[in-house]
């Protein structure tokens, strides 16, 4: 169902939306004959947050639950500094390019150092949400800027939120 919670006047009920309000877990219980069923919830943080406690109270359980968030990071990049003991002259290299890169010790992320050098990596929110750019450590460990949105495998890091933690060699 299309929910609009302030349709205009132009807007049809029936053809352009079918409920007026929010989306709501109550919503889903008036529409879905039982809870088994999987879920995806993308929106602001504060309706992600509902939906999710919600759906958990339902007695949804956890694996058919999935979120995805985009936009600009809402944490402030604090200082690498402060959560790597590397320092610049760390050396990053992104194996399947060939490439390599020093990494400065000013809080410049993976994902950013390695356009500044030319490595394309595919990326989507750039805030450690989405998971578009995870991509696995071949070599070494990183540290994170600020705590990715989900888990990850073992071996994988989010390069977009992601520090040296001295040096490193990753599968790109």
């Amino acid at each position: 169902a299309v929910c609009y919670s302030q349709p205009t006047q132009e807007c049809r009920l029936g053809d352009d939306y079918q409920v007026e309000g929010f989306v709501s877990v109550d919503l889903f219980k008036k529409l879905l004959p039982s809870n088994n069923y999987e879920y995806f919830v993308c929106g602001p943080p504060p309706m992600m947050s509902s939906i999710t406690s919600g759906l958990e109270e339902w007695g949804v359980p956890d694996d058919d639950i999935n979120f995805e968030a985009f936009g600009p990071a809402t944490v402030k990049k604090t200082p690498a500094a402060e959560h790597s003991d590397a320092t610049g002259g760390t050396q990053v290299t992104f194996g399947m390019s060939g490439k390599s890169a020093t990494w400065q010790g000013d809080g410049t992320s993976i994902l950013e150092l390695a356009e500044q050098n030319g490595v394309d990596i595919d990326s989507g929110c750039r805030a450690g949400n989405c998971g578009s750019c995870a991509t696995a450590i071949k070599s070494g460990k990183i540290k994170y800027i600020s705590e990715p949105g989900s888990p990850l495998e073992e071996g994988t890091c989010l390069v977009c939120i992601a520090v040296p933690d001295g040096d490193v060699t990753l599968n790109i």
